[in-house]
Parts: structure tokens; C-alpha cells; sequence
């Protein structure tokens, strides 16, 4: 009966991660076209906002959904030492994803030739956006660590000259 509860609950966060960033994805489109419209003549701003807000919207639901997919397969795959890289496979996955997803869409409303184009190309997005994560997360985490020594040392000099 546990386990049961245990999958409920993780399915239920998953979905609620796929909604609040598909909906994030969404946002940023319905923002990207609003600018795209104002830089058109005689476009509609409302009109692009809702039309690239929606298709960002489905596109984001559509990767992060086989994300979380492929995420609670835990599926990962062996480096050429037999080690499980964690860094390699959450790269894998991003790529997987957005292959998938663009091959879902692509096929859907291109055809199949254009599926195999849209599965590349949405694969190397994800994969980007996952490596840039990565670069980001790593230089703030850095920046971090020297902040904290800067203020430890600057902690103990005030320390040090407020003791008798």
C-alpha cells in the first residue's frame, strides 16, 4: 500500500513540474511574440502573443513531460569504464527529450522526412540547454564559494581586531 502512495506522490510532482515549466516556456514565447509584433507592421501584438505563447506552451509541456518520462525510467547508461556518469547521462536525457519531442511534432505537422529534421534539431537544443545549465550552475556555484571565503575572512579580521 506504501508504494503505491509513494509512485501517487511522484507522479503528482512530476506533473506539477511539467506544468510550472511548460507554463514558464509559454510565458517567455507569449513575451517573444509581443516583441516580435511590434517590430511587424499591422501585426496583431495580442494576437502573436497568443499564438507563439501557445505553441512554446506545448512544446515545453511535450519535452519536459518526456523528461520526467525518461527521468523516472532511470535508465542510465555506462561510460567506456562501466562507471555510470551522472553528467553524461542527464545530457542524454536532455537530448532524448527533445529529440522525442520534436519528432512527435515535427512528424505530426510536417510529415515524416521533416520529423527526422525536427528530432535532430530539437535534440541539439535540448542538449545545449542542459550543457549551458551546467556552465551556469557551475560559475554560480563558484562565485558562491569565493563569496563565502571573502566574508569568512573578512569575519575573522573584524574578529580579530574586536577582541581584547
Amino acid at each position: 500500500p506504501w508504494e503505491a502512495f509513494i509512485q501517487e506522490r511522484k507522479m503528482d510532482e512530476s506533473i506539477k513540474r511539467v506544468l510550472v515549466r511548460g507554463s514558464a516556456v509559454g510565458v517567455c514565447g507569449a513575451s517573444f511574440g509581443g516583441v516580435l509584433a511590434t517590430f511587424r507592421p499591422g501585426a496583431s501584438v495580442p494576437f502573436y502573443m497568443l499564438s507563439m505563447g501557445t505553441n512554446y506552451s506545448i512544446m515545453g509541456f511535450t519535452y519536459f513531460g518526456f523528461l520526467e518520462l525518461y527521468s523516472n525510467l532511470n535508465v542510465s547508461l555506462p561510460d567506456e569504464y562501466g562507471k555510470y556518469n551522472s553528467f553524461v547521462n542527464r545530457h542524454i536525457k536532455h537530448f532524448v527529450s527533445g529529440a522525442s519531442a520534436g519528432l512527435l511534432w515535427s512528424t505530426i505537422f510536417a510529415g515524416p522526412k521533416k520529423g527526422i529534421q525536427g528530432s535532430v534539431l530539437f535534440g541539439v537544443v535540448g542538449l545545449a540547454g542542459s550543457i549551458t545549465y551546467d556552465r551556469i550552475e557551475e560559475w554560480r556555484r563558484e562565485k558562491g564559494s569565493k563569496l563565502r571565503a571573502e566574508m569568512q575572512r573578512e569575519n575573522k579580521e573584524t574578529s580579530a581586531e574586536l577582541s581584547p
